[in-house]
Formats: structure tokens, sequence, C-alpha cells
């Protein structure tokens, strides 16, 4: 915050937040550690939001890549997701074997480090912090485009609007880019824009609901789409 970089991740949050008379190892990304998830004092939040605000910090916080290493769900289940045909078998393999530690800590524990750095995110948009949609994919079971998806659906789960979310994945970034002519529905913006047969402000998850995608000048329906995907799928599955 003091080289006025953004925030990834929420790198650091949890380390701030640790009470004065804490003494151990430095919190992580991830906090599974019972002593470490004791010493957080949640009540510093809003006092840390009031901060990130006064400095103007943009914050990524990549809220599903998280949610999903530490969810009960199994590496079964995740794996068995659609868009996983469209990673890479190593890749795959790589990646559940990365989660085996982490889901040795108890349920409980997995739960309060999810529910900490939900009440982060709520905080810093209740203080007006600039925030952004950035899944962080590749990565961890997360796939490029549909971990878009997943991203906009962990805000809104973690307490902001549906709005708050499209805004993030929108508007902010081109701000946070400069670009003037992106991220905004207007005359004289660029035409990249996506059509949905559903309203994504009644249920986030309505942003799948693609009826196509105007990109560079090109008009791309659901049908197009739909065998971009397949080709991806009959590429990776060769390659296995």
């Amino acid at each position: 915050m003091a080289s006025g970089q953004q925030v990834e991740h929420l790198d650091g949050f949890l380390h701030a937040l640790l009470r004065p008379d804490y003494v151990g190892p430095p919190a992580g990304q991830i906090v599974l550690n019972p002593a470490q998830l004791a010493a957080i004092d949640t009540t510093q939040i809003a006092a840390l939001a009031a901060e990130v605000v006064r400095r103007n910090t943009w914050n990524g916080p990549t809220m599903a890549l998280f949610e999903t290493i530490v969810s009960d769900e199994s590496t079964e289940q995740i794996l068995a997701r659609p868009d996983m045909r469209t990673v890479p078998a190593a890749a795959r393999n790589a990646w559940a074997g990365q989660r085996q530690n982490i889901l040795a800590a108890p349920s409980e524990q997995r739960a309060q480090y999810v529910a900490i750095r939900r009440a982060i995110l709520r905080a810093l948009h209740g203080a007006g912090a600039k925030l952004l949609i950035g899944p962080d994919s590749p990565q961890m079971f997360l796939t490029v485009g549909d971990a878009v998806h997943r991203e906009l659906a962990s805000f809104v789960d973690a307490g902001l609007s549906p709005w708050a979310a499209l805004v993030a994945a929108t508007r902010n970034p081109a701000e946070f880019m400069g670009w003037r002519d992106a991220g905004v529905v207007r005359s004289g913006a660029r035409a990249d824009l996506l059509l949905l047969d559903a309203n994504p402000l009644e249920n986030i998850h309505h942003t799948r609901r693609i009826a196509g995608v105007m990109v560079d000048g090109r008009w791309l329906d659901a049908e197009r789409l739909e065998e971009m995907r397949r080709a991806v799928v009959e590429k990776v599955a060769a390659q296995d």
C-alpha cells in the first residue's frame, strides 16, 4: 500500500489483522492454523478498509480461488466440472496433489478463513475501496473464462450486490487501466459486449446465460462459442 501498487489476493490483510500480542509465523495467503485464526482481530477490519480507501489502493481479492481450494467440495467433484475438460491431465493432477494438505485442516477452520476474507471484502466495498474482478486463472481448478463467472458469484456470496460485482468486472478494470473507451456501454466506446438471455442483476449466475459476444467487431453467437469450446476440449483430450 505504501508503494502505491494494487493488492492482489488480499495479500497481507490477514497478517495486518493479527493482534499485537501474537507470537508466531506471519499469516500468509491461506490461514488455517487455529492459533493464527484466533489471533486475527476482526474488529480492526473497518479501520484497515478505511486506510485502503485513504491511500486509494486497488484490490483484486481473488475470492473464488481460495474458496475453491478450501471448500468442503471434494477434489473429485471439482474435477468433474465441465470446464475441467479444457485443462490438461498433468495440470489437473498437480492441482489435486496441492490440495491434499489443505483438506487435512478441519472444515470449521476452513469456513472461518473464508468468513474472514468475506468480511474484509464487504468492509472494502462498504468503505468505497476500488475492487477488481480478477480470478487469477488458469490456476488451481479455475479456468480462463469460467473463473470470471465464479469470481462474480463469490463477490455476491460475500454480501455484495450483483451490480457491485459487475462494476468490478467491467467499469473498474477499465478505470484501473486508464481506458476511457472500455468497460461501459455508450456511444464511442468499444463494442466489446456480452449479450445475455437473462438479467444478471436478478441473479448473478445469469452471466452464464450467454446469447453471444461482440468482440473486436465480430459477432459470435452461442452456437459458435460452443464450437470453440468443443475444439479446445478435443485438443486437450488429444494431448492427454
